[in-house]
């Protein structure tokens, strides 16, 4: 690996550490996405690295930092964006009124008895769903992360979109549908465990 990568892997770990601790995040953000946010400050980096010339007289650090301080300052803006567009959803449906959260990624998981199980998730569970009841499926929903919970329900219980979920939470297409097929693996297995 090339010095001068390893020399900003280490100054991006610096950054995120003082970052982190400065604003407290670890209050704010899951591990997830603290996870996240150091990613892409590390995605920055190997981008910024390309354009660095010593010869100007820069040393690294001094080059990198405003721009991965950048990065993880636009990684807040957008998580607290996302959040906010989703309290915005709830009250749009009037939806508080009827006891849903406006917890990050949760805007619709506390009264989820009025919705039906779709064809689509019963497909995608592959699993005969006259075996289990939906305050069986909803129990379930709530063992897996906020995330996968979210975009289940938004997906299959909503039918929304995944392009529009992706672009309301402000990730890659790609990104929902892992975590979606992540998700709906998981609400398999834990399923299928409590028909045996």
């Amino acid at each position: 690996m090339d010095e001068r990568i390893k020399e900003g892997i280490i100054i991006v770990n610096i950054i995120f550490a003082m970052f982190k601790n400065q604003h407290h995040l670890y209050n704010v953000l899951s591990k997830e996405e603290l996870e996240d946010m150091k990613q892409e400050g590390m995605i920055e980096m190997l981008h910024k690295i390309k354009s660095f010339e010593p010869e100007r007289g820069l040393v690294l650090a001094t080059f990198l930092s405003p721009r991965i301080l950048g990065t993880f300052k636009d990684y807040i803006k957008k998580e607290m964006n996302r959040e906010r567009k989703q309290t915005e959803i709830v009250k749009q449906l009037k939806l508080e009124e009827e006891g849903y959260s406006v917890k990050t990624y949760e805007p619709c998981v506390l009264k989820l008895k009025n919705l039906k199980i779709t064809k689509k998730l019963t497909k995608d569970l592959d699993i005969d769903i006259r075996d289990i009841d939906n305050q069986n499926i909803f129990g379930t929903l709530d063992k897996l992360s906020d995330r996968e919970k979210y975009i289940i329900i938004n997906y299959y219980l909503l039918n929304r979109k995944t392009k529009d979920i992706a672009i309301e939470l402000g990730y890659s297409l790609a990104w929902v549908s892992s975590i979606k097929t992540k998700g709906i693996k998981k609400l398999k297995q834990l399923l299928t465990e409590d028909l045996l």
